[in-house]
């Protein structure tokens, strides 16, 4: 039976998505099973158009939604229906002045990352000059405006923790904010390691570098010996045979082993990442150290010799199903012009992996193709910005221009793929594996595995 003590934990859920819901009870009952006790906060349809949600239930649609529902009121668990939260006068008068976000959406709002994937734009600008890139952000704006306002109807004295998906999308990201300005403590959800069968909690963000370094850390002073570097170089085995540690074959539109005519210079190829990976982010930087990865190709070209370098700038290649044009272009228009930095463009068909191995130097502010490299026992590797590998790698981490020089200038230590496992282990293992939920491989489809 339910107790009544006070404070009690919240998990809330933004939206009706199977893997929201999957996510969410696979961690909640682990939760339960362990004495620790929960209210369900439903809020799927806030700011979605009632007809619609209503002819997609009759079609067929949200069918997880529901029988996780279900699931939860045999288990006599709350649920509390924020969908059908009433606001009082003062929040609804509110509410028509004030359509607005709680930040500014292009300084890394609770929506930011949403407009960025869903518009293909990164500037304000950008956005105010397309008619639907204003409709989807006014969206996003309308979203979490309302979720906002919902969630002032919740008592949060009421509960010691909120735990939420993954404040990437709008919703769950307003809630995160919402439990800040209450001063109450918030868990994030996340899938563990890179299939979907099994959940990580993460305290402040699954995106920040200190944060996943001490779980790192964990994962391998805690895993099996023998195991976890068995599992550690499969994982970077998987990596080399695949030339990708992502899921995305963002190489497909390229041609094995092409690389750029090169002049008789040292070659220093420079990985950018897409700025979405960054939108919804707001990574902590040092003081001193470069803030964003176009501050480090400054230094980059401030630290090498005109006369003895050219540096190629790969631009991260276009997602192969992306429609959108190149609007990471403003970006980089600086070094339009410069002698020595040669852009390659998103959609350019130069093989990133034949580039690196033809460089003397391969840099990075933290994209994941260092730790390709690096897997295929390259000494060249150096990374400019935060990433959960630098403690790992600590010699090849150069968050200056100072630094940069230093390496330039001495000899280095030199590095393994070894040095790497305790990362390799922790992409492959982390997280509790599902109990109550599965995913169909065929179809996609959430459900309840049967006892």
């Amino acid at each position: 039976m339910k107790s009544n003590r006070l404070p009690r934990n919240l998990l809330i859920i933004c939206y009706p998505h199977g893997w929201h819901w999957g996510l969410s009870v696979e961690f909640l009952f682990t939760e339960i099973n362990k004495g620790h006790e929960y209210d369900v906060v439903d809020a799927s349809f806030i700011g979605d158009n009632k007809l619609k949600v209503n002819i997609k239930k009759l079609l067929g649609g949200y069918k997880f939604r529901k029988s996780s529902i279900d699931m939860l009121a045999l288990r006599e668990i709350n649920v509390i229906n924020l969908n059908k939260a009433k606001l009082n006068k003062l929040q609804k008068k509110s509410f028509k002045k004030d359509i607005k976000f709680m930040h500014n959406p292009i300084k890394i709002s609770p929506a930011y990352n949403s407009i960025a994937e869903k518009t293909g734009l990164l500037e304000l600008s950008q956005i105010s000059s397309s008619f639907w890139a204003r409709l989807i952000m006014n969206k996003e704006i309308f979203d979490s405006n309302l979720m906002y306002k919902k969630l002032l109807t919740l008592n949060q004295l009421n509960y010691s923790k909120v735990v939420t998906v993954n404040g990437r999308f709008t919703k769950n990201a307003t809630v995160v904010y919402w439990c800040k300005k209450n001063k109450v403590k918030t868990s994030l959800l996340e899938f563990g390691s890179l299939e979907k069968n099994a959940f990580e909690i993460y305290e402040n963000s699954p995106h920040n570098s200190n944060d996943i370094a001490e779980k790192i850390k964990y994962y391998w002073d805690n895993g099996e010996h023998g195991y976890r570097e068995i599992a550690a170089k499969r994982y970077l085995f998987g990596i080399v045979q695949k030339n990708s540690a992502s899921k995305v074959n963002f190489r497909a539109k390229t041609v094995a082993g092409k690389k750029p005519a090169f002049n008789n210079k040292k070659i220093c190829v420079y990985y950018a990442n897409s700025e979405y990976e960054y939108a919804g982010l707001n990574l902590p930087i040092e003081s001193g150290h470069f803030s964003n990865q176009v501050e480090a190709l400054r230094g980059l070209l401030t630290a090498l010799d005109y006369n003895e370098w050219d540096i190629y700038l790969r631009r991260h290649p276009k997602h192969p199903n992306a429609k959108v044009d190149d609007t990471e272009r403003f970006l980089w228009a600086e070094f339009n012009n410069n002698d020595n930095i040669h852009i390659i463009s998103p959609d350019s068909d130069i093989d990133s992996l034949a580039l690196g191995e033809s460089a003397d130097l391969i840099a990075s502010f933290g994209s994941i193709i260092n730790i390709e490299f690096v897997a295929r026992e390259f000494q060249n590797v150096i990374t400019l910005g935060p990433a959960p590998w630098n403690h790992l790698l600590p010699s090849r981490y150069l968050p200056s221009i100072q630094e940069i020089n230093r390496y330039l200038s001495n000899d280095h230590e030199k590095i393994s793929s070894k040095d790497i496992w305790p990362w390799a282990y922790y992409m492959a293992e982390s997280g509790v594996d599902f109990k109550f939920i599965e995913t169909n491989r065929v179809t996609g489809e959430w459900s309840f595995k049967k006892s």
